[in-house]
C-alpha cells in the first residue's frame, strides 16, 4: 500500500473526528453556559432549591477550560456555607450533594477539582451526620 492512498482514506476521517469533537466541546460548553445562567438568575430570585439543580447541571456540562463549571462550583460552595451558617441544614445539604455529585460525574483519567471535592464530601459528611442527630433527638421518647 503507498502513502498517498492511505492518506487518502486516512485523512477524511480524521478531520471528521476532529469536528465532532470540536462540536461536541462547542454544545456542551453553550450547555454549561446555559445552565449557569438560569441559575443565577433563580438564585437572585431566592429559588435556592432550583439555582442548586441548575448549578449541578452546568457542573455536569463540564467542558476542559470552560468558565461555567468553576463558577457553579464556587456557588455551590458559597450557596452550603452560607446555608450552614444559618443552621438550614436541609438546604447546605442539597447544596453539598449538588457539588458532589456534580464533581464526581465529571471525572474522567482525572479530577479536575479533586481537593474542592474531598472539602465538599467532608462537609456533606458533617451536615448529615448532624442532621441524623437531630433526628434521632427528635423521635427519642422523652424521660418523664
Amino acid at each position: 500500500m503507498n502513502v498517498v492512498g492511505y492518506a487518502r482514506r486516512t485523512v477524511p476521517f480524521l478531520v471528521g473526528g476532529a469536528v465532532l469533537l470540536l462540536a461536541s466541546w462547542i454544545s456542551l460548553a453553550r450547555q454549561s453556559a446555559d445552565r449557569l445562567a438560569k441559575a443565577e438568575a433563580l438564585e437572585a430570585e431566592g429559588k435556592l432549591v432550583d439555582a442548586i439543580e441548575q448549578y449541578e447541571w452546568a457542573i455536569q456540562a463540564y467542558t476542559p477550560g470552560g468558565g461555567s463549571v468553576a463558577r457553579a462550583v464556587e456557588a455551590l460552595e458559597r450557596i452550603g456555607a452560607r446555608a450552614e451558617s444559618l443552621g438550614e441544614d436541609d438546604l447546605a445539604r442539597r447544596a453539598w450533594q449538588a457539588l458532589v455529585s456534580g464533581l464526581i460525574v465529571i471525572e474522567h483519567v482525572t479530577q479536575p477539582y479533586s481537593a474542592r471535592l474531598s472539602a465538599a464530601e467532608a462537609r456533606l459528611e458533617s451536615v448529615e451526620t448532624r442532621l441524623l442527630e437531630e433526628s434521632k433527638a427528635a423521635t427519642a421518647p422523652s424521660k418523664p
